[in-house]
């Protein structure tokens, strides 16, 4: 489950970090803008965006989103996501006691 056992929030704010390199952004000012993006929705995150980078001549949101999210679909599908903290214990504690979990 992505965000609930999945730290897919991490590789979110990476594919962020990643897709300001490739285009030449600020990475400490796409950190606080993919940070106020997480968990909106799409316009939200454009509209975010647009005004943290706006003012910079060829800024497109839909190239840096489209960046970030071939980079985070990379990452999805090679298994380099992490588990939350606290998902093995649980998992063990779980069939411990003889609970389904999946």
């Amino acid at each position: 489950m992505d965000g609930v056992i999945l730290d897919s929030e991490r590789a979110y704010l990476d594919s962020y970090i990643y897709a300001a390199g490739i285009h030449g952004l600020p990475e400490k000012d796409m950190m606080e803008a993919a940070i106020k993006c997480t968990g909106v929705t799409e316009e939200r995150e454009r509209m975010l965006m647009e005004e943290t980078f706006g003012y910079i001549d060829g800024f497109s949101f839909d190239e840096i989103f489209l960046t970030s999210r071939q980079y985070f679909s990379k990452a999805m599908e090679s298994g380099n996501i992490g588990l939350k903290p606290g998902v093995r214990d649980l998992m063990i504690y779980l069939k411990d006691k003889g609970i389904s979990s999946g």
